[in-house]
């Protein structure tokens, strides 16, 4: 799952798409040069003048026309540079931002870590809780069938009423029954597992082992405390008001100027001809600065500062749901482990009243009615304590995912970087 799940795969493609654009904030605090060329054949008398004033090449004698300069070429070719010296802010306020997603991005990576991995050792343990539950089933059937065996051979010599053999084939259909619903619910859970694994549902997939296995249990008493400092959300929530803090302060950035260099360096020549005697060089100083906009720095500052009051109630919103998570996943546990309790008891006991009925059944002092309510009662019992054996398990994971210590959190500097231990 963690090599090929959609989810996680999509995660560490954000996750680098962010990192780069960390990288395309940081370029704004370097000097951008560029260079150009330009090719230019006219007669417009305007654009012909300047062509031979910037070829050096302007003569201004009785017989020139300006009206009608004829045809002229230019090929210009520039070099550029420009640097922003100041700008209020706006760069680091930005650098700040694009790190802050790439937080983001991370503890979205984490949330579906720390699900996927939960999600995996519930479907795996409901496939191997499945298949108990078939052997279960097919003790059952086994027992009845034998026990309709009986009833038929007892009916044929007129040592039983018909109505034991029918008692026997309805229990034996219910019994076939249970046993085909086993055998459906692992198929829907292989399905379910296929499906975190980013496999097609018709991929083959084998579970080797007895699912006998336990999940690591949870040894502290500080839930709440274990969750606030370990699940995503609640970090994914700070990070948020992080960004919008920095986003108010992105937006004040409207009250100051910016300064700016800048220079060029331009060679111009006709057609065919090359010559450094025809270069030209500017540079310069810009400032910028919006000394009236109609209060729409104002309103921004504003927006951002409600933006900012609404991730921060987003914040306690998810560390109250995690809160309410945690102790539901607590209960749900405590109550597997009573389950699982009564139900091993109420297994020896249904066990034992099979025993002591079968032998009276075999001395013909018990029905045959008896003896398959009380085959059908232990059955209940085996599938009960199978239930709450694996749900103590399945709840284990799920207080685990509830604390978010069911995850990792690796470094994804690429894609196939997206995988990390329990």
């Amino acid at each position: 799952a963690l090599a090929t799940n959609p989810d996680l795969r999509m995660a560490a493609h954000r996750i680098a798409a962010a990192r780069e654009e960390v990288e395309v904030a940081r370029s704004a605090w370097a000097p951008v040069l560029g260079v150009g060329l330009n090719f230019g054949y006219s007669n417009d008398p305007a654009s012909v003048l300047m062509m031979r004033l910037r070829q050096r090449d302007l003569e201004l004698g009785p017989d020139t026309d300006l009206n009608e300069p004829g045809w002229q070429t230019n090929t210009r070719v520039s070099l550029t540079a420009g640097w922003q010296l100041y700008d209020g802010g706006r760069r680091t306020s930005m650098t700040e931002l694009r790190r802050l997603q790439v937080l983001l991005t991370e503890g979205d990576r984490d949330a579906i870590l720390n699900e996927l991995k939960a999600a995996v050792i519930d479907t795996s343990l409901a496939v191997f809780m499945a298949e108990e539950f078939g052997r279960v089933a097919t003790e059952s059937v086994n027992l009845t069938s034998e026990q309709v065996k009986i009833a038929s051979t007892r009916h044929e010599l007129g040592q039983a009423q018909r109505s034991d053999l029918l008692t026997a084939e309805v229990r034996l259909a219910e019994a076939r029954e249970t046993l085909v619903k086993a055998e459906n619910a692992r198929a829907r859970a292989l399905t379910a597992l296929r499906n975190l694994l980013g496999l097609s549902s018709d991929a083959p997939l084998n579970l080797t082992g007895t699912g006998d296995f336990h999940v690591p249990p949870v040894v502290t008493t500080e839930l709440v405390g274990v969750a606030a400092a370990n699940r995503p959300e609640v970090k994914k929530a700070a990070d948020a008001v992080r960004m919008a803090e920095r986003q108010v302060e992105l937006t004040r950035v409207g009250y100051r100027p910016t300064v700016s260099v800048f220079g060029s360096y331009d060679v111009d020549n006709a057609l065919g001809d090359f010559s450094l005697d025809n270069d030209s060089g500017t540079v310069g100083l810009t400032l910028d600065w919006a000394l009236f906009e109609g209060g729409r720095t104002n309103s921004r500052v504003a927006s951002a500062k409600a933006r900012l009051e609404a991730a921060r109630e987003a914040e306690r919103k998810a560390i109250l749901a995690v809160e309410k998570d945690v102790a539901m996943a607590d209960l749900r546990l405590g109550e597997a482990r009573k389950r699982l309790e009564v139900s091993e008891k109420s297994a020896e006991q249904a066990d034992e009243a099979l025993r002591l009925i079968r032998a009276r059944y075999e001395n013909g002092a018990a029905t045959i009615t008896e003896f398959l309510d009380a085959e059908v009662a232990l059955t209940g019992a085996r599938v009960r304590t199978v239930s709450a054996r694996y749900d103590v398990e399945r709840a284990t994971a799920d207080i685990r995912r509830a604390l978010g210590i069911c995850r990792a959190a690796p470094e994804t500097a690429a894609l196939d970087d997206v995988t990390g231990d329990e």
